[in-house]
């Protein structure tokens, strides 16, 4: 089911496999630090409400740079609230950019990484069949 959609970002939840889906678009290339931070706000409370287990970022759209101030924030702000919520693995579909991948995978680094299984792969179908795994 749809919980909301943003301009830049849309988020799904299944009950059925505990699984949270955020879809970041093209549009995230010209989105600004601010809005970044209203956006994860949002997904913050959808994770707060739901508790979903697992989370898969579908991030092949996205163009937005996480600079070490935002991956500050992150880590403050909501890796700790998706810890307290349940959340236990992260599943990126990456961008084929490579300034892109690492940017996201600094986003998750190893303070996060001791909190959450986290994978990186290029097809979704293959993230999703990772996080329904036991």
């Amino acid at each position: 089911m749809k919980l909301f959609e943003a301009v830049n970002v849309s988020v799904e939840f299944d009950s059925a496999t505990n699984l949270m889906v955020h879809r970041w678009s093209e549009k995230t290339a010209s989105m600004s630090f601010q809005t970044f931070k209203e956006e994860m706000l949002q997904i913050k409370e959808a994770v707060k409400n739901h508790k979903p287990a697992s989370i898969m970022v579908q991030a092949q759209k996205m163009g937005f740079i996480t600079s070490p101030e935002v991956q500050e924030w992150i880590d403050s702000e909501i890796s700790p609230s998706f810890l307290e919520n349940g959340v236990t693995k992260f599943a990126y579909i990456m961008p084929t950019d490579i300034f892109q991948q690492v940017a996201i995978e600094q986003m998750m680094d190893e303070k996060n990484s001791k909190n959450f299984g986290t994978r990186f792969f290029d097809d979704e179908e293959e993230g999703y069949k990772w996080l329904v795994s036991n």
